[in-house]
């Protein structure tokens, strides 16, 4: 079953595709490179330069002389393709269908910024017509498919060179093995992004305001207690000449940074982290950032000397997957605690209004196994309390009534959203969520399941809308699924109340419904609305 929050459905997104390069200021509302269909290029935050002719990279104009003629060996980096990630300064350099990221360099208060260093050779398209990030052989040997973000409502997947962030002992490299000069190796994808171009791009955060892609005096915030600098950027020199940079921001972060500080840069968080900040990372739609007041993340927590510091505050948390993992260091909790409960509560206080509380994890899915339950994540706060009740028809997170900040919207299979909450066992066996039962015995008016609350219901496989589910108007026509584990685990429950008969989902109203929620159904019942 896919049965992520969409709290965490989000904080993966941005947290797999934001770290792209110190070089790409210009980012999309959800971290990722912007693609401009148009002209093939990349919105990088530059401007082309008009001189055709392939600048500052020695290995690509051929300069023997250069000490960075011959770049080291890299043992175990993937075998180069014959094109891709190879110099270019136009489609035709790179092969019949393929495209070029041209370079480009804009100049602001002294400093240059350079994007694309000598122009790449990659390959992108849209949905489907692009790569899957799932499957590697939709990309040639050499080349690693990553999203290149959104445009003109669709997404694009492109394929790009291929590097190795660390050695075979899992040791990360401190120098960009498999990436040409002023390329970074992405240590989340192994793939070769657009790196840094000055120490001073390390310590400060670039809002575009008027969409121009050049830096203007009132868009550029700079940290003065910075001391990050850009490894490749030798005595304000660029490129690097002695061909052991990773062309990436290296971050002393903070001295008092936790992972419960707020942030705008990256060296306000704890060292080699990065901020989620407001400016970057943004609802499109509503224009409210996901992660009020900043968050701050490492990642790769995995790897030999990325662990999570002591009194940070911090776990090394899976939040991918178990065939699909992705490991980072981020503010954890134990859950029972919320806004409303002022210094009790172990997150973040209110920041701009917006607090911060403690939302269920599953614990097994931490790296290594954690002893908190929970991670710290923005509330959510009805805007007219109390709002809704649990399980009732809603179109926004804040119109539920959130009990310790965890009410949301749900919407699964894509149907009206349901009022409900986030969940797990510890809240539900202390009657703290989904509706604790009136007396002994009683049946609980929700159970937690899957993570998050669900209607109770009396009548399993019983008929959409005669089956003990809520019919209220605007709520989706629910299907009533048996409690006894047969479907997505265990359900718990306040244990004053009666385990009841089922629990309710979205009923299906077609095999297509159920792919949107399970894995591996084969049919839909459309009068029951469950999935087989």
């Amino acid at each position: 079953m896919r049965s992520d929050p969409r709290w965490l459905v989000t904080l993966l997104v941005v947290a797999l595709t934001g770290f792209v390069a110190c070089g790409n200021d210009n980012k999309d509302d959800d971290g990722t490179v912007d693609v401009t269909v148009d002209n093939a290029d990349v919105d990088d935050g530059s401007t082309d330069v008009p001189d055709p002719e392939i600048v500052g990279d020695p290995i690509a104009d051929g300069d023997d002389d250069s000490p960075c003629s011959t770049p080291p060996d890299c043992l175990n980096a993937p075998v180069d393709h014959e094109r891709f990630g190879q110099p270019c300064i136009s489609e035709m350099d790179c092969g019949s269908g393929n495209r070029c990221l041209t370079e480009s360099v804009m100049v602001y208060d002294g400093e240059t910024y350079v994007s694309w260093l000598g122009g790449t050779c990659a390959l992108w398209g849209a949905d489907e017509a692009g790569c899957d990030p799932d499957d590697p052989t939709t990309c040639p040997s050499g080349t690693a498919c990553v999203n290149f973000g959104t445009s003109g409502g669709s997404t694009y997947y492109g394929c790009v060179d291929a590097c190795k962030a660390t050695d075979t002992s899992w040791n990360p490299y401190d120098w960009n093995c498999g990436c040409r000069e002023g390329y970074a190796c992405n240590i989340n994808l192994e793939a070769c992004f657009s790196g840094c171009a000055n120490d001073r791009e390390c310590c400060e955060v670039w809002e575009d305001l008027d969409d121009d892609y050049q830096r203007d005096d009132g868009e550029v915030y700079f940290d003065d207690d910075c001391t990050n600098y850009c490894d490749g950027d030798d005595d304000d020199e660029y490129p690097s000449t002695d061909c052991m940079a990773l062309f990436d921001c290296i971050n002393f972060g903070h001295p008092d940074a936790t992972y419960h500080s707020e942030c705008l840069f990256d060296s306000d968080c704890p060292a080699d982290a990065r901020c989620l900040n407001e400016v970057y990372y943004y609802d499109d739609e509503t224009e409210e950032p996901y992660y009020p007041g900043g968050l701050c993340l490492k990642d790769a927590c995995h790897l030999i000397g990325r662990g999570c510091e002591d009194g940070d505050e911090g776990d090394c948390v899976n939040l991918g997957s178990t065939d699909d993992p992705f490991y980072a260091c981020i503010a954890a909790c134990n859950t029972g605690y919320g806004p409303e409960d002022g210094d009790l509560n172990p997150c973040r206080h209110p920041t701009d209004g917006v607090p911060y509380t403690c939302s269920p994890f599953d614990p097994t899915r931490w790296f290594p196994a954690g002893t908190r339950d929970g991670l710290c994540f923005p509330a959510t706060v009805p805007t007219t309390p109390p709002g809704n009740d649990m399980y009732t028809a809603c179109t926004a997170d804040e119109d539920c009534a959130s009990p310790m900040g965890l009410g949301n919207c749900i919407e699964l299979m894509d149907k009206a959203g349901f009022c409900a909450a986030y969940c797990n066992e510890n809240l539900s066996e202390t009657g703290l969520i989904c509706g604790a039962a009136a007396t002994s015995g009683d049946v609980p008016p929700g159970v937690c399941g899957l993570g998050i609350c669900l209607p109770s219901c009396d009548t399993p496989s019983g008929d959409v809308g005669a089956n003990g589910c809520p019919t209220d108007t605007g709520l989706p026509d629910f299907a009533c699924y048996t409690a006894d584990g047969s479907y997505g685990g265990e359900v718990f429950l306040d244990p004053a109340g009666t385990l009841p008969a089922g629990f309710c989902l979205p009923a299906c109203a077609s095999t297509a419904d159920c792919g949107l929620l399970w894995v591996g159904v084969v049919s839909c019942n459309t009068t029951t609305g469950i999935c087989g």
